[in-house]
């Protein structure tokens, strides 16, 4: 998701994830970020050592994963909203 999208629908993500406790969810992972600041990382990974995503099951520090494997959670980031 991009990070306009949870900007503007902070009330409802709050709500929704609420709910997903209240209804016994035990855990929860959410990692917000543009595509921009992949991209940007991709060129310039010096200024994201901490950048963590997930990848397949497993967090991962985004500029020490494989060039490929940056460019698939690059291409996720292209679908807005819902």
């Amino acid at each position: 998701f991009q990070t306009s999208f949870f900007k503007e629908n902070m009330d409802k993500i709050k709500l929704l994830f609420k709910t997903y406790f209240k209804l016994g969810g035990c855990q929860l992972m959410v990692t917000v970020i543009d595509s921009h600041a992949l991209e940007d990382a991709m060129v310039h990974p010096e200024k994201y050592p901490d950048l963590i995503v997930r990848v397949s099951g497993f967090s991962a520090v985004f500029v020490n994963l494989d060039r490929e494997v940056q460019k698939e959670l690059l291409s996720r980031t292209m679908h807005e909203g819902f």
